[in-house]
């Protein structure tokens, strides 16, 4: 399968799943109770065996009728198989009975009495030769058709035909993955170098901010609008430099990274979203005096990556209700930064993932947004397993947000904070 076909796959057999355990077997257990509640109050204990043994028997009827079904194709399948190896076998021998008698009509017909011994002999060997060659071939094709047709059918075969199955599902996935490496190395290149102008253009606007000064001085309204420029760079000037820290060629070393920073980091970043849509971005005390060491450019992508998901999702996502003494209450717009055990958790009260995105949230193209690329997730798993961390979703809660988490390597805690 394809990796789609695969993620549609997995989604289904989680839903199946949870059909099963969740709705199916329980009604099956309630019904069951409740004929036997019935049975036992109106004295028809006999007529509860009666219909036990008649579920029996028609689930037996069914499930005989099923494999017979099966057993059938299996029997067509193994008399075409047959055939079509009978023909195979014949035409093998048809052809070299043919090529045989070919070589030696052209033997008659080259060996005539005006050749030499030597002459004759060389006719000879390239003839067996082309006999040996063609008889080698059709020998091969019979070998590996006996060896087939002993194998069919037993646990060693399926076991072939399962790990084929695999290399050729991990075959798709690899060439799938080297078509989105090169759809995401499009991407870098494009921004590095739309990266790039934008500087040069920022450079030329700082400039011409600087020359307007003087005028700005000496003419009241052009001091406005001047001001009003000003601020306004000055504003697009900060964001930018907040950007620096996500370049790794600006970070090249390790150095010790406080939960602090982080926190702070992203208030600086997302701040006004946050206070424009009415989140709270809670980092608890463990958070903050937790430090990591670790690459600036790998922790802060990560936590703008989360955190900016997590902010759509408590805005943007279906209404999460809490019932407090049957009382409904509000739901709560919040993110919370934690870490505990050597893990970072971001908690959102946003509507959580359902089960069956659980196995797609982190593939490259899936995303629940409008209009999302669903490159997020997807680039900070790549972006963290690379340097030793996992990252991972808790499971559905109902009533709950979702819960992601970063599980830091040890070696990127300092000694005494493991103590």
């Amino acid at each position: 399968m394809t990796k789609e076909q695969s993620q549609l796959w997995a989604r289904y057999e989680v839903e199946r799943k949870r059909l099963i355990d969740q709705v199916f077997q329980p009604a099956h257990t309630e019904v069951q109770r409740l004929v036997q509640e019935t049975a036992d109050r109106l004295g028809l204990a006999l007529e509860v065996r009666r219909h036990a043994v008649e579920t029996l028997a028609e689930l037996g009827d069914r499930n005989t009728k099923q494999v017979r079904t099966l057993a059938t194709g299996v029997t067509e399948s193994a008399k075409s198989l047959q055939e079509r190896a009978l023909e195979t076998a014949r035409e093998s021998v048809r052809a070299v009975v043919a090529a045989v008698e070919e070589k030696l009509i052209e033997f008659e017909h080259e060996a005539d009495a005006g050749l030499s011994n030597e002459e004759i002999l060389n006719v000879q060997s390239r003839l067996e030769a082309a006999i040996e060659a063609i008889t080698s071939m059709h020998s091969s094709t019979l070998e590996r058709l006996s060896e087939q047709l002993s194998r069919a059918g037993t646990p060693e075969a399926r076991d072939s035909e399962e790990t084929l199955e695999a290399l050729e599902t991990e075959l798709e996935e690899r060439r799938e993955r080297e078509l989105e490496s090169l759809e995401l190395a499009q991407m870098g290149q494009a921004i590095g170098i739309v990266h790039h102008e934008f500087h040069s253009v920022i450079r030329s606007v700082r400039t011409n901010v600087r020359r307007l000064r003087p005028w700005a001085e000496r003419n009241q309204k052009l001091a406005d609008l001047y001001r009003d420029i000003s601020e306004s760079y000055a504003h697009l000037d900060s964001y930018l430099s907040l950007f620096a820290p996500l370049n790794r060629r600006l970070s090249q070393t390790k150095r010790l990274i406080p939960g602090k920073e982080i926190a702070d980091y992203l208030n600086q970043l997302l701040g006004d979203r946050l206070r424009r849509h009415g989140v709270e971005l809670v980092a608890t005390e463990s958070f903050r005096s937790v430090e990591v060491n670790e690459y600036v450019s790998t922790l802060y992508p990560s936590f703008v990556n989360i955190v900016d998901n997590a902010l759509f999702w408590v805005n943007h996502g279906e209404a999460v209700v809490h019932h407090d003494k049957d009382v409904p209450l509000p739901r709560e717009k919040r993110i919370t930064l934690d870490f505990t055990d050597g893990t970072f958790s971001i908690a959102d009260t946003g509507p959580g993932v359902l089960p069956a995105d659980e196995a797609a949230i982190f593939e490259v193209g899936f995303s629940r947004k409008p209009k999302g690329s669903g490159l997020g997730l997807y680039i900070t798993r790549n972006l963290l397993e690379r340097s030793g961390y996992r990252f991972t979703l808790d499971s559905y809660q109902p009533g709950h947000g979702a819960t992601f988490r970063i599980h830091v390597p040890e070696s990127a805690i300092p000694e005494e904070q493991t103590k």
